[in-house]
């Protein structure tokens, strides 16, 4: 019956008049939904029947809870433990024990038992009611030299398992000391107000005062500079400064739950603080700039007695009752759910981290247990907007916190205006506008927000400028390369005419003569020399020896009797080579030419 409450979100309240659902659980269309199972109304009346039968049995009081992984393990018995304080970010953790003797390990697990070692005290005398352990190399003890069930001297040790070293001895027994590093402790005393703290806790050099009255029961310090302590009588006691830690008048004090004895106090900030007292209250401390508190009370577990509570860094905090019951909130105390009932009278708790915390009893056991649920910060850069799947928060400011329990989508909802969205930082990337984290990675998310910027306005044309002066005439440059030959010019014109030279031998012609026969042209050559006759018909003719458009010769032609004389006089030196006769007769639309060529030897 336990497995199927903590399997659908249900459990049976002490009254047994009615169900309510669990955290876990939802109501939706008739059914109570959880990760498991989906029950019906009818299935609900059952148990509720169930629920009354148990109450009957005597069975009913025990309240079911959503169950955290845990691990118990025996390590005194019969010894009482009560004081334990772990490493932060470790799994190191040490207990101390009604004998004024300490133990501790160096592997504490959810999933298996851990590794005990005997470390015994200074003197081996009872009880042991204070212990804490900043890091591995400072751990502070108060034995059981002092009086009877209140505690004894502080003792401190400079590793793990080595030697015991006094501090002080006090008037009264030391119940509770508080390390936030290794070169700062307070401690609380009872009876009688006092506290002892010290810069340098590993030596003698420790100073005490009267910070208030009565029994010391609990103290925190987030720093050297605040702590917060509280006593049998309901009062808190706060100094925000390290100068008014080491005076009596600067703690402050508020009575914060009448005439009640408090047992525990844990700080998240200088300006959040939790206590818990004999009567299943947590109180929700919110601290002023003077130090005073207002206070918000918090029934989390009827009239039991809350022994113990422990914060982290983060946004969890986890109570311990005399009963055996472990109370865990991860909203910064706003609400609180049972996540384990182991039935023994729980003494202290203390976490490492957000995921592995350890709890002792009075039968000389030690319980280490994860929270399921982890807090999630999300920071925001720039403006804009960031939504959360499952639904828990939607930040829009510079930072928002929220717990969760197994894996967050983060959504860019929106950019602001004049805003882009520009990535993740923290989480791994789904999209271009989604991440996912989980308990195993990082808490801390930034989502990255800039500025877009705006397209420039086109500038004016500007107008043309002066024309500058002339400048100086450059130097000569240096002589270049000789040039390429060029191609072959065109022939010039021809030159005047010469003055007539001697006259040369006589000359030969190659005399062609042509033919039409049938319509087809026939040349033949004779080479001659002298006087050339040419037989012609019809009138004389104008006749000129040229070559390539120059006249070298001019004369007459005459035909007589089917034979042509040819007188011509000398313009030019005739040289050997290719000449054209032309013989023009007539004029008018009667003018005829011919042309004859032949070579000149």
């Amino acid at each position: 019956i336990v497995y199927l409450e903590a399997s659908i979100g249900f459990r049976c309240r002490r009254d047994v008049t009615s169900f309510k659902p669990h955290p876990w659980g939802l109501v939706q269309e008739g059914f109570i939904v959880s990760s498991r199972v989906a029950v019906a109304h009818s299935v609900l009346a059952l148990l509720a029947s169930l629920c009354a039968v148990l109450a009957m049995l005597g069975l009913g009081s025990a309240s079911a809870f959503a169950s955290s992984p845990s691990h118990t393990q025996a390590i005194d018995s019969p010894n009482s433990l009560n004081a334990v304080s772990c490493v932060p970010e470790t799994t190191e953790c040490v207990v101390s024990d009604s004998k004024g003797n300490a133990l501790y390990s160096t592997n504490v697990s959810v999933a298996s038992s851990a590794t005990w070692t005997p470390w015994s005290g200074p003197a081996g005398e009872s009880p042991s009611e204070a212990v804490a352990c900043p890091s591995s190399s400072l751990c502070m003890l108060a034995d059981g030299l002092a009086e009877e069930g209140i505690g004894g001297n502080m003792y401190y040790a400079t590793s793990l398992g080595g030697t015991w070293k006094e501090a002080f001895e006090p008037s009264f027994g030391i119940v509770a000391v508080s390390c936030p590093s290794t070169s700062f402790c307070v401690d609380s005393q009872a009876p009688g107000g006092l506290i002892h703290f010290s810069n340098e806790p590993a030596s003698i050099e420790w100073n005490g005062l009267y910070a208030g009255d009565g029994a010391m029961n609990a103290v925190d310090c987030l720093s050297s500079s605040f702590c917060a302590v509280v006593n049998g009588s309901g009062d808190l006691y706060v100094a925000d400064t390290a100068a008014k830690i080491k005076e009596e008048a600067g703690w402050k004090s508020t009575d914060i739950d009448g005439t009640g004895a408090l047992h525990g106090v844990a700080c998240t900030s200088p300006t959040s603080c939790f206590a818990v007292d004999g009567k299943g209250n947590v109180l929700d401390l919110t601290i002023n700039g003077s130090g005073e508190a207002t206070v918000s009370k918090h029934d989390i577990d009827g009239t039991t007695d809350l022994t113990a509570i422990t914060c982290t860094e983060g946004f969890m905090c986890v109570a311990v009752d005399s009963n055996g019951n472990v109370f865990v909130s991860s909203d910064g105390g706003t609400t609180w759910s049972e996540q384990l009932a182991l039935g023994t009278d729980l003494t202290g708790i203390s976490c490492s981290s957000s995921s592995l915390c350890l709890t002792v009893d009075t039968a000389g056991n030690v319980t280490a247990f994860a929270p399921p649920l982890f807090p999630l910060t999300v920071f925001i850069t720039g403006e804009g907007e960031v939504t959360l799947t499952p639904a828990g928060i939607k930040c829009s400011t510079e930072e928002c916190t929220h717990v969760f329990e197994g894996e967050v989508t983060l959504t860019a909802a929106k950019a602001g205006v004049g805003y882009e969205f520009a990535g993740w930082i923290g989480c791994r990337r789904a999209s271009a506008t989604t991440c996912t984290v989980d308990v195993t990675a990082a808490s801390e998310v930034t989502a990255v927000f800039l500025k877009a910027g705006k397209e420039g306005v086109a500038g004016k044309e500007s107008s043309a400028g002066k024309e500058g002066a002339t400048g100086n005439e450059g130097k000569t440059g240096a002589t270049g390369p000789p040039g390429e030959k060029g191609a072959t010019g065109v022939a010039g014109l021809q030159g005047p005419a010469g003055a007539q030279g001697p006259a040369g031998p006589a000359g030969k012609l190659e005399l062609v003569t042509c033919r039409t026969v049938n319509g087809k042209r026939h040349c033949t050559t004779k080479l001659v020399s002298g006087t050339i006759k040419f037989t012609a018909t019809g009138s004389a003719a104008q006749a000129t020896l040229s070559r390539r458009g120059v006249v070298f010769a001019s004369g007459s032609a005459r035909s007589t009797r089917g034979r042509m004389s040819l007188w011509l006089v000398p313009l030019r030196i005739l040289r050997p080579g290719k000449y054209t006769l032309t013989l023009i007769s007539g004029d008018g639309k009667h003018k005829g030419i011919s042309s004859e060529s032949f070579t000149l030897n």
